[in-house]
Order: structure tokens, then sequence, then C-alpha cells
């Protein structure tokens, strides 16, 4: 009798935190099964018109799906972010030590973990954050230290409040401005200091600008590699499908220190590779014609945020607005903890939104909104709120803090 194989997960993998998507996915086929339909504001993959006008070639999906970009291309293709990058933030980057291409956000970060990272090794994250920094630290089996982002001090961490036996040991620190979840900004002075007390403790920022081009009211997001003598200490990502909102063109780059990214260009094809020259492209496309696309994808977002902005203040919801990003880090009344308030308003409303305990233990009592849909389908949203008010009235009374 052949016996069934029994494994344990690894422990590494026990150390991934957990988080509510399984759960918040199950309600949703059961209320979808009884016909309710689901409006989906919590992970971001928004429904713009403007996606449509970049035309893909139907060999993008499958013919070439795992094929290199030609070292021709490549080539030229990082010499075009060089370009757009000096264009726009004023540095200079030498395209074949500065600049390297990967094919997602989860594929770059994990890279860098695992080029990176040894067994014990420090790393200090922001909380709340990406879930995606824990894991991939998690994964590598570093020690996460983090550091609270709290809205008295605008969601910006006090780096001054970790011990210098902290700071001695940290080998990288996270950082992701403009924010996910709480959509706050930093500004020049902030990231002075943060890329001195890197370059004073040895630590390698790991800056995340995912959501550098949605942005509102002539709002300009700083990059730390602006600051002088940055690039020393750091390497910034850039996600070209998030920022020009194409979920089926998947491709980022790391900036920066050139040693990390030499590093990164000699380990990054254990993690796969890049389409062929359709990907070049697209990518040509997109940065040259990058201030016509932006322009016009932020004017839908901008009509989305102050509609939802001007409906929930009616209700009662305390919400601060946002310079950039497409989110909204709302608190929640005290009496419910980040899920339950995320599970009622699913089972009460059909509104999927993200509990903020996703994001670490500092993101409970919130919950963050995505500006995912038009402005249809987000006052058919309000109009849902508005039903269950009575449910979910929101009373702030200010905790105290001991």
């Amino acid at each position: 009798m052949i016996k069934k194989v029994i494994l344990d997960k690894s422990e590494r993998l026990q150390r991934v935190p957990p988080f509510s998507f399984f759960e918040i996915e199950r309600t949703k086929q059961r209320l979808k099964k009884k016909g309710v339909e689901i409006i989906d504001l919590g992970v971001f993959n928004p429904q713009l018109k403007i996606t449509s006008e970049i035309k893909f070639p139907p060999s993008f999906f499958w013919e070439n799906a795992f094929s290199e970009i030609l070292t021709e291309e490549e080539k030229k293709l990082k010499q075009k972010i060089s370009f757009w990058f000096e264009k726009k933030y004023q540095v200079k980057l030498n395209p074949e030590k500065e600049v390297t291409l990967l094919p997602t956000k989860r594929v770059a970060y994990l890279c860098l973990a695992l080029s990176f990272l040894n067994k014990g090794d420090v790393v200090i994250i922001p909380d709340p954050s990406d879930p995606l920094y824990r894991c991939v630290c998690a994964l590598a089996e570093s020690e996460i230290q983090t550091v609270p982002l709290f809205e008295r001090n605008d969601f910006l961490p006090n780096l001054k409040t970790l011990s210098e036996k902290v700071l001695k040991k940290a080998k990288l620190l996270f950082l992701n401005y403009p924010n996910n979840p709480t959509s706050a900004v930093a500004d020049y002075h902030f990231f002075k200091d943060v890329v001195e007390i890197c370059s004073k403790n040895n630590i390698l920022l790991v800056h995340d600008f995912s959501f550098s081009h949605i942005i509102y009211d002539d709002y300009t997001p700083l990059s730390p590699l602006q600051i002088d003598g940055a690039k020393k200490v750091c390497v910034e990502y850039h996600s070209l499908s998030t920022n020009y909102n194409n979920p089926l063109f998947k491709l980022g780059f790391f900036a920066g220190n050139k040693d990390v990214i030499l590093e990164l260009e000699s380990e990054k094809k254990i993690f796969g590779s890049l389409n062929d020259k359709i990907f070049s492209e697209v990518a040509f496309y997109l940065l040259e014609n990058h201030y016509r696309i932006v322009s016009e994808k932020n004017q839908e977002f901008s009509k989305r945020k102050n509609l939802l902005m001007e409906k929930l203040l009616n209700l009662g919801w305390r919400i601060k607005k946002p310079k950039a990003t497409p989110f909204f880090w709302i608190q929640i009344p005290p009496h419910y903890s980040s899920l339950g308030f995320a599970r009622m308003l699913l089972r009460k409303s059909g509104l999927i939104v993200i509990p903020g305990s996703d994001f670490g233990e500092n993101g409970e009592g919130y919950i963050r909104l995505a500006l995912n849909l038009s402005s249809d389908k987000l006052n058919q949203a309000i109009k849902r709120i508005e039903k269950h008010s009575h449910l979910l009235q929101l009373s702030y009374r200010p905790k105290r803090r001991i």
C-alpha cells in the first residue's frame, strides 16, 4: 500500500505574516453566489480607460513569455530610463552600472533580499508598510526591526528612537514615499536625515517609489536620490506597470548604488527573465509619452479622490486629503478591529477594503481604500455604506497612549 506523503511547511514560510486576503476572497465568492455585486476597493487594480490605448500583440502573452530581452535592447532601454530619470529628477544615472531591469516588484525585492541578507541580519521596516517587505525578509531569515508610523508624526518614521545597537547591526532600511498604505509623503529634510543616518551606520536605504506618479494638486514627490551623495547609500525601485496602470505589462527597475545594482544584475536571472523586444518597445512608448499618460490618468484619479472624500466626510468619516497615491487610509471606530470592520463592510454592503492590520501591528484601527473604480461605482459604494450607517457609525475617541 502506497502511503501518502506528509510534509511540514518550512520554518521560513511559517515566519511569513498572515493576511486576510484568503478569508475575504472566500466571503466574496459566497456573496457572489447569492447574487451580490461586489465593489472591490481592496487590492489596487484600477479600471482606467486610458490603459486600452496601448496595444499588445498576441505573441506578447505566450509566444515570447519566457525569452530574454536582447542584450542590445536592454542596453537601449537602460539608456532611455537614465535619460528619463535625469529629465524628471535631475539625477544622472550610469545606465550600465546604476540601473537594473526586473520583471515585477515581488521578484525585485526577493532578489534584493536573497542577494544581500543572511540569517539573523537586521532589517528596519516601517509599521504599517507593504507586506511584501516583511515577506521577503522572512524568507531570507533576517531579523525584522519595526519602526512605527504614527499619524501625529505624519506617518514618518522617527529613526532616532532606534538604539545605537540596532542601527549598527542593521543592514537594510525599507522606506516607501509616497506611502502605501497611509498615502503620506516625505520632504527633502526627512530624506537628508535618513541618508546621513544610513551613511553613518552602513545601512542600505531601499526606497520604494512605486506610486510616485499618482499625484494631486501639482504635488511633486521627491526621490531620495536627489539628495547629494545618496547614490552611495540608496537604491530605489520604480514600477512601470503601477505608474502607468498596465497590469498586463510587468516591468520595473532598481536605480542607485552601483555595487548593489551590479550584484542584482548578476543574480536576477535566477528569478526568471523578461520578455523579448516587445517589452522594450512598450517601455519605450511609456517613457516617451510619460507626461501625457500620467496627466490623463491623474485627472481621473483626482476626480475619484474628490468624490470619495466629499461623500465620506459627509458621512462623518475621518479622512486626510492625500497628496499622492491611489489610497485612502481611514481610521475606524475604536470598538471594531480592522479585520472585523472590513468583514462587516463586505457582508453588509458588498464592499471590499483592506484591513490595516494586514500592513502591520500599527495598522490596527485603520482600513485602506483604493481608487479602483469609476465615479459611478464609487457613488454606488457610498449609497451602500449609507444604508448601513447605523452599524458603521464612526465615533472617534482618541485612545490614551501610555
